[in-house]
């Protein structure tokens, strides 16, 4: 029962955030982003990019 109960409700989400995207989408036409696209203009940093501004905020909370 909790079972059925659990992937029906997930069912249900899955199709509200269907219905959620679709209408993010024509809101974007509407407000003249149709051919904006994000991504893919800036390169990733390499996976060894070292992070400091996490470092000094570690440093803050100890």
């Amino acid at each position: 029962e909790y079972a059925a109960e659990s992937f029906s409700a997930l069912v249900r989400a899955r199709a509200q955030m269907i219905a959620s995207h679709r209408e993010l989408a024509v809101t974007k036409d509407q407000i003249g982003l149709r051919t904006v696209s994000l991504g893919g203009l800036v390169p990733k940093p390499p996976a060894q990019a070292q992070v400091t501004h996490l470092t000094e905020v570690a440093s803050v909370a100890a």
